[in-house]
Order: C-alpha cells, then sequence, then structure tokens
C-alpha cells in the first residue's frame, strides 16, 4: 500500500520520502538517477542543435555513420566533433556515438556515463 503512494510522484519527491524513513541506499541510488538525467538531459539539448545541422544527419539516423568512421575523434566541421567508443551497457557491447561542438566540455558527461556502464 505505501507503494501505490509513491506512483506519479517525481524522482526528488521519492529520494525525500526515501530519505526521511531511512532508506538511504534508495535515496542514493535515486538521487544518482535525478543526477544523471540532469546531465543527460542538459548535453542532449546541447548536441541537438548540432546534430540536425550536421550534414552526417540522415547517416547518424540510419546508423551508417558507425560504418563510414572506425572508434575515436573525428572533426566533422570547422568546430563540431563527432567520438565513436565501444562500451558495456547491461552486459552488452556496443558503440557510443557522441556529437558536439568543440567549445563544449564533455568531462561531466563521460564520467556519468562512465558511472552508468
Amino acid at each position: 500500500k505505501f507503494l501505490l503512494e509513491l506512483v506519479g510522484k517525481s524522482v526528488k519527491e521519492v529520494r525525500s520520502i526515501a530519505a526521511s524513513v531511512n532508506a538511504l541506499s534508495l535515496a542514493r541510488q535515486l538521487e544518482r538517477l535525478e543526477y544523471s538525467s540532469t546531465q543527460m538531459t542538459r548535453f542532449n539539448l546541447m548536441g541537438l542543435k548540432t546534430l540536425l545541422n550536421s550534414p552526417l544527419f540522415f547517416d547518424i539516423l540510419e546508423g551508417k555513420v558507425l560504418e563510414r568512421f572506425k572508434k575515436g575523434l573525428h572533426f566533422i566541421e570547422p568546430d563540431c566533433m563527432l567520438v565513436i567508443r565501444p562500451i558495456e551497457f547491461q552486459n552488452e557491447r556496443m558503440q557510443l556515438l557522441c556529437v558536439g561542438k568543440l567549445e563544449c566540455d564533455y568531462e561531466g558527461f563521460f564520467q556519468t556515463i562512465s558511472k552508468e556502464e
């Protein structure tokens, strides 16, 4: 019955409730989820304009960009980069593709996703 009261609440609200009932492990996990979601949203929005304006847009959508480029850092425009790197996520090997402006600091983004791996 208690869990039904949590349905529809935000992650922040559930985290607060978890902390108040001393479910600290749950509260910490929810805090990580909340931070991770915020970081991902921030970087996704920053990269969206770059992605939409890229001449590689349709190749990216169709997955062909992974066939055209090897893993590593690629400069696709004077102020734009593309990074392809292998990752393991949920016990599966896959390729991570990141596109963005050179002047942005992606350290926080890569730290966040490395924790998620």
